[in-house]
């Protein structure tokens, strides 16, 4: 204080006198600053003379505080050669610090602390027996001693590894301890949650896992462990949101994305399906597992394209592939009967031409056969065989509605035939052997065909129509034509082929009002259809109304011009 004091008049006084007297008012600051700090100087100094300093009062040191002394001493002493890590001397301050354990332990028996000390450097020596021996007089002394207790787990994981799991549960049950006495505690969760999981001890890996996730949010590890465990307990959804934490983490994890690819399927969420094996192809161009399922959702989702550069892209890299030589080959399936609808037989270009499309059908289709039965054959493992026979069946039943598209015929019939060997109740292939039969005018075994369909299936709607439909034509069995076709209505009522195989029963039993009736209700619902407009016709000629015949039989040409049945019928 004085300094500064000194420095400032200093400054004042040796100025320039210009500078003095514009700052003149200095001084009074200047005197008043002086008087204060006399003033406290001079308290302060009365203060300190009116004030008696007592010295405290020095406890007297007696055995019982003397021993306390000697023991934190050496406890403290204990534990500092036991964390000195010089290699040097590291066995030897081990040694010193045993000694001195054993002789706290004899000074303080009832110190759970000390003991599980002891217990702690014994273990640290490899004393197992012993470290579990002072580590369980510790819980003794006190149950709820956390360290202790951890310590006792730490001993139980040793001894399990070492004697084929003998100590599991001993270790389940005391890990848990640790937990209900520190539920922040990290190492215990962790060893927990591994050890429920693998005995399938879900509910309790979750509670760790849970915590973990709490504890180290960032740590994927523990939300993919959740994605499994929810999976294996069928929670679904829960696996996605845990798997979806690990994308976050880890953004180009692969093997979860699949994981969730899969888990999307599962719930029938194909959008999200696809949008997760979209991100694995962006990630690995040439994951097999994603372009395979990519190409099976566009599929699925009438997506063709797509689904044919999908399974081209996998077929590039594994050119065996049977699932995408079979996938490839149904997409040109669709793309055939697609065409076949819209009744675009000419092609625009290469890629729209209906025989191409047929062609690379049947030449993917009878790959993924043949591949599948070398699989089969090969194969012990009989439900590896199951699955590739599937495959095969698909195959099979696909290629055969190929060829009846390409009409031809015999190979259908001997494609379903092939494929009723290997799945005798396939009910959608006993079903088009019937309708090739039928076709091909062998009504005798369209029929047994058409039986057989509906002793697997009674209510096969197509199968009731279409036996219905063979004995009208045969102009017998009408009274189970119609009950046979009714059934069928009953499901479809307002189906157009059904309603015309139904007028077409009433014309053969000679009820030709309601024939007229109900075909003109199935041209309502198939105005473009010739077979129901040659038929309608029929049925007026019958009804006496020749003009209306005319008029849908001259309806019938301008939709199919060739066809010879309406010419013989105009010439009438």
């Amino acid at each position: 204080m004085l300094g500064v004091l000194r420095k400032l008049i200093y400054n004042l006084l040796f100025r320039n006198a210009k500078e003095a007297k514009m700052k003149n008012k200095l001084w009074i600051v200047v005197i008043l600053l002086s008087i204060l700090y006399i003033c406290s100087v001079k308290i302060i100094a009365e203060a300190q003379d009116d004030t008696s300093i007592e010295m405290p009062e020095l406890v007297p040191l007696t055995e019982a505080s003397e021993n306390a002394k000697q023991v934190y001493m050496q406890l403290m002493q204990a534990i500092y050669l036991t964390y000195n890590k010089d290699l040097g001397t590291a066995n030897k301050n081990l040694s010193k610090a045993r000694h001195l354990y054993d002789k706290l332990v004899k000074q303080v028996p009832d110190s759970a602390f000390v003991w599980y000390k002891r217990g702690q450097l014994r273990r640290q020596m490899q004393d197992i027996n012993g470290a579990e021996d002072d580590i369980r007089k510790a819980l003794e002394l006190n149950p709820s001693h956390t360290p202790a207790t951890w310590q006792l787990a730490e001993i139980l994981k040793d001894r399990a590894s070492h004697s084929g799991g003998k100590y599991i549960r001993e270790l389940f049950t005391t890990l848990k301890k640790v937990i209900e006495l520190d539920p922040d505690h990290l190492n215990a969760h962790y060893r927990l949650a591994d050890l429920a999981f693998g005995l399938d001890e879900y509910s309790t890996a979750e509670i760790s896992y849970k915590a973990l996730t709490r504890i180290l949010p960032f740590e994927d590890h523990f939300h993919r462990r959740l994605g499994h465990i929810y999976y294996n307990m069928g929670r679904l959804q829960e696996a996605v949101d845990a798997y979806q934490r690990v994308v976050k983490i880890k953004s180009d994890d692969v093997e979860v994305l699949r994981i969730l690819g899969r888990l999307n399927l599962n719930l029938d969420q194909p959008q999200e399906a696809i949008d997760t094996y979209q991100r694995v192809v962006r990630i690995k161009p040439d994951d097999i597992e994603a372009l395979r399922a990519l190409g099976h959702l566009y599929l699925t989702n009438d997506k063709f394209t797509d689904a044919q550069q999908s399974y081209q892209q996998l077929l590039g890299l594994v050119p065996n592939d049977i699932r995408g030589n079979l996938g490839l080959g149904l997409v040109y399936q669709e793309l055939v009967q697609q065409a076949v609808r819209t009744e675009n037989s000419t092609p625009s270009s290469e890629a729209d031409d209906l025989a191409t499309f047929i062609q690379h059908a049947e030449t993917y289709l009878e790959r993924a056969i043949m591949l599948a039965k070398e699989v089969i054959n090969k194969s012990e493992n009989v439900a590896q065989r199951t699955n590739y026979q599937k495959l095969v069946t698909d195959a099979q039943f696909a290629l055969a509605n190929i060829y009846i598209i390409f009409e031809k015929l015999e190979k259908a019939k001997e494609t379903f035939a092939k494929l009723l060997v290997d799945d005798p109740d396939h009910i959608d292939a006993m079903y088009g052997y019937a309708s090739v039969y039928q076709t091909l005018g062998e009504f005798d075994q369209a029929e047994i065909y058409l039986q057989k369909t509906l002793r697997l299936r009674p209510t096969h709607v197509y199968a009731l129509n279409a036996l219905g439909y063979l004995y009208a034509e045969q102009g017998r069995h009408l009274d189970k034509a119609e009950e046979l076709i009714k059934r069928a209505l009953e499901q479809s009522p307002d189906n157009g082929a059904f309603l015309d195989s139904l007028g077409w029963v009433f014309f053969k039993q000679g009820r030709f009002a309601e024939s007229v009736t109900t075909l003109e209700s199935a041209n309502q619902h198939m105005p473009d259809n010739v077979e129901i407009l040659m038929h309608l016709g029929d049925a007026y000629i019958k009804s006496g109304d020749p003009e209306k015949a005319r008029h849908v039989w001259e309806q019938a040409q301008t939709i199919a011009p060739d066809n010879q049945e309406i010419l013989e019928r105009l010439k009438q």
